[in-house]
């Protein structure tokens, strides 16, 4: 393992395991209204964080880098499938957690390590998906993907394009911190759950 892989996952070991437990789904048996549940959290995550990802053309965003996949389509998409209906109509008349925008002039290490929490929850939603399946939930989750070789083929080009691009001690901690950033914006959406306080200050805007 890489001195940059090791540094990310042990700086967000507490923070993964946090969510492995507290997402809707983590529970022994989901059902549609955990469905709907994880599918909003996603949503609120990945809408405004994909938006400042699209703002750059450099590092993880750049032309070398892995080709854009817009993952919140997808989750939007199975948020109106109609079997959610009743959950969905009552998430979206809940109030609106507040979004803590991203930095604006984020270095190119700081969105590594923001992807490298994007695309490793791919892997996860394939766990999730065997899950369901084995639960016997009707509801396909188009969004946590159905092609797993594609998705290890995916995670595997992202970190041989992370480690030969964050390399240096100050890059390390900027991926760190944008790794942690990442989790702590989906962490602060669930209830009764707050972010680990081992995090760094959060960079200027």
């Amino acid at each position: 393992m890489s001195t940059t892989l090791a540094a990310l996952r042990a700086h967000t070991l507490t923070r993964h395991a946090l969510l492995d437990h507290a997402m809707p789904l983590a529970g022994p048996n989901p059902g549609l209204a955990e469905v709907a549940g994880h599918l909003a959290l996603l949503q609120a995550w990945l809408a405004p964080l994909e938006a400042w990802q699209a703002q750059f053309d450099d590092g993880p965003q750049g032309a070398q880098a892995l080709p854009p996949r817009c993952r919140s389509a997808p989750v939007a998409a199975d948020l109106k499938h109609p079997c959610l209906a009743a959950w969905a109509a009552t998430i979206a008349q809940a109030p609106a957690a507040p979004c803590p925008r991203w930095p604006a002039h984020a270095p190119a290490a700081f969105r590594w390590g923001v992807g490298y929490v994007v695309e490793g929850a791919q892997l996860g939603g394939l766990v999730l998906r065997a899950k369901l399946a084995r639960a016997g939930v009707p509801h396909p989750l188009t969004c946590l993907g159905d092609d797993g070789a594609a998705t290890a083929a995916r995670w595997r080009q992202f970190l041989q394009l992370l480690e030969s691009s964050v390399r240096s001690p100050l890059d390390v901690a900027l991926a760190c911190h944008g790794a942690a950033s990442a989790f702590d914006r989906l962490i602060e959406r669930l209830p009764a759950a707050q972010p680990d306080a081992s995090a760094s200050a959060p960079l200027a805007a």
